[in-house]
């Protein structure tokens, strides 16, 4: 699969307006696609994540079961909060939810605390 088709894929399966129940509680609502990026919105904040980011990690796990930990520990830059500015931790669950909307990924598991963080397979 190529990074175009990937976006194609995740595109047509979560489009601007479309709401995500988050594993922790709250939802993710699709406020802009353009190019490069999806923006989202998470409680009051718009967080941005890019497609390459998206598909470089899809890519890393494929076939496997990743973590949000995992996620983290390969790029701290998009997934940890703590790498700020650009980093975010609600971009793993977002990551998890898109894939699964596009039938990239199964459910998601765990339940996002230090020891049962969440995970899902990617397909």
């Amino acid at each position: 699969m190529t990074v175009h088709e990937f976006k194609t894929r995740i595109i047509s399966a979560a489009p601007v307006g479309a709401v995500f129940s988050n594993p922790g509680g709250g939802t993710s609502e699709v406020v802009s696609i353009d190019g490069e990026k999806l923006v989202y919105l998470r409680r009051k904040s718009r967080i941005n994540i890019r497609f390459s980011d998206l598909f470089s990690a899809y890519q890393k796990f494929k076939g496997m079961k990743v973590t949000t930990n995992d996620l983290k520990e390969f790029s701290p830059d998009v997934f940890d909060t703590i790498a700020r500015p650009a980093g975010h931790d609600c971009n793993c669950t977002i990551m998890f939810l898109l894939l699964n909307q596009a039938g990239l990924a199964g459910d998601i598991e765990g339940k996002g605390v230090r020891g049962n963080p969440f995970a899902c397979r990617f397909f």
